[in-house]
């Protein structure tokens, strides 16, 4: 990805870590943080200017709740504040815990709990493009 950023040079990249780092085992790789470091830096060094932003996730897979959700949205929010980024909390304007049953029922998930379907994604990025716009 930074060596597409060095062509396309966006002011904008969204690092969404979570859904597959944390969902299927129910607990944070302790190289995780490191990693998304790593990403930050070298889109950094790309573009020093760069507006980077960390998010979170639900918290279902397979239908059970995952408890490593809230450490790994603490560690999200500590990431970015480490490297001047900023962080916007899906899992918390999602509604919070186990609110993607209600996501699915509503037709804005899919019946696996963990992916959104079009609308679902849809109303993500509007929410996503009123937080940035309002802040």
């Amino acid at each position: 990805m930074p060596d597409q950023a060095a062509i396309l040079k966006p002011d904008i990249v969204i690092l969404d870590f979570g859904t597959n780092d944390i969902l299927s085992t129910n607990k944070i790789d302790p190289n995780l943080e490191k990693q998304v470091n790593k990403a930050i830096a070298k889109f950094k060094a790309v573009n020093p200017d760069i507006l980077v932003i960390l998010t979170t996730t639900q918290d279902l897979y397979k239908g059970k709740t995952i408890t490593a959700c809230m450490p790994f949205r603490d560690l999200m929010d500590s990431i970015a504040r480490k490297n001047d980024c900023l962080f916007w909390d899906w899992f918390d304007l999602a509604g919070g815990s186990r609110t993607i049953k209600t996501w699915n029922t509503e037709g804005y998930a899919q019946n696996d709990c963990i992916h959104l379907t079009k609308k679902g994604y849809q109303v993500k990025g509007q929410l996503l493009y009123e937080s940035f716009m309002h802040t």
